[in-house]
């Protein structure tokens, strides 16, 4: 650890620090090492158990290939995540909702979501879109956002507060999963979570740092059980249908993982898919996107056919 950052971490230590969900004051309790060379200081929220790293200053290093090669769960994850999702949205929205992954990355959910019957759209910043190439999310086009789904987001955002309010743009219901804290003030060494390897997961939440969080932004904060978590205006009933849905059948569901939690879901509702399906939107995605493959091909032909006769004039 170089002098330079020695003294950074020892002024920040001595100053406190402000928690990003409440503001309340929040006390810089480990040091860490991010990406084996980034010193830095995880603090704790004495008010709401919100935890965060600070400061956190590399990011665009980070982000350089968006999906990390550790993350080899990433295919298994969005499947069985598609799977869980038609279940839920099937209950409560209609065939006409529209739908914005937040954050999608190459934007795998959003086809797999697409091909279920359900009109996804992907909003993602960083990561090339390579699944949902004329599926993009755009707020002017097309008419207000049913909900908004954030897959392992929330952890990435260095000010939730600001990061949630964009999101809101574009849907009041937001959808998410994030791994909350298994204890206050975990240890760096004792929680996998906190992938200090990595450098992206920044922002570690507990079940009361959401609830604040809803109350900010005037929303309502509903556990699904496990590692899902909806924020949406009281009432909505995507989270009063599927929270009452969820913890009535998915008790000893809570605290799994991700992956094995919907795994366990699925096995609770059984034959609920058969009754939920949707006409998919494959075959509509193909027609669409080949028409607007040919019509780029005939302008890029017409394009050069204007060159070649402007040379020729010359």
């Amino acid at each position: 650890m170089t002098e330079v950052w020695t003294q950074r971490l020892k002024t920040m230590a001595d100053a406190r620090g402000a928690c990003k969900i409440c503001g309340e004051r929040a006390d810089a309790y480990a040091e860490v090492i991010v990406r084996g060379r980034h010193p830095s200081q995880l603090f704790s929220c004495n008010s709401c158990g919100f935890v965060f790293i600070d400061p956190v200053y590399w990011l665009e290093e980070a982000y350089a290939a968006p999906e990390t090669s550790l993350d080899v769960g990433s295919v298994s994850r969005n499947l069985d995540v598609a799977e869980l999702l038609a279940r839920l949205l099937g209950k409560v929205t209609t065939r006409s909702d529209l739908f914005v992954d937040f954050g999608g990355a190459h934007g795998l959910l959003v086809r797999l979501m697409r091909d279920k019957g359900y009109h996804f759209h992907l909003y993602e910043p960083v990561a090339a879109n390579l699944f949902a190439t004329f599926c993009v999310a755009d707020q002017k086009a097309f008419p207000a956002y049913r909900a908004l789904t954030a897959i392992e987001v929330f952890e990435h955002l260095p000010d939730p507060r600001r990061s949630v309010s964009e999101m809101l743009e574009w849907s009041r219901c937001i959808i998410f999963t994030t791994e909350l804290c298994p204890e206050e003030r975990p240890k760096p060494s004792n929680w996998w979570y906190f992938a200090l390897e990595e450098g992206q997961h920044v922002s570690f939440f507990t079940q009361k740092s959401l609830q604040v969080l809803a109350g900010r932004l005037s929303l309502s904060y509903s556990s699904l059980g496990g590692s899902w978590h909806v924020l949406a205006p009281r009432g909505d009933p995507i989270s009063m249908i599927e929270a009452t849905t969820l913890r009535a059948r998915s008790v000893s569901f809570v605290g799994l993982p991700l992956t094995r939690f919907v795994r366990c879901a699925r096995r609770a509702w059984g034959g609920m898919t058969r009754t939920q399906q949707r006409e998919s939107l494959t075959l509509r995605d193909h027609v669409q996107a080949s028409s607007i493959v040919l019509d780029q091909l005939r302008g890029q032909q017409t394009a050069r056919h204007l060159d070649e006769a402007m040379k020729q004039a010359l």
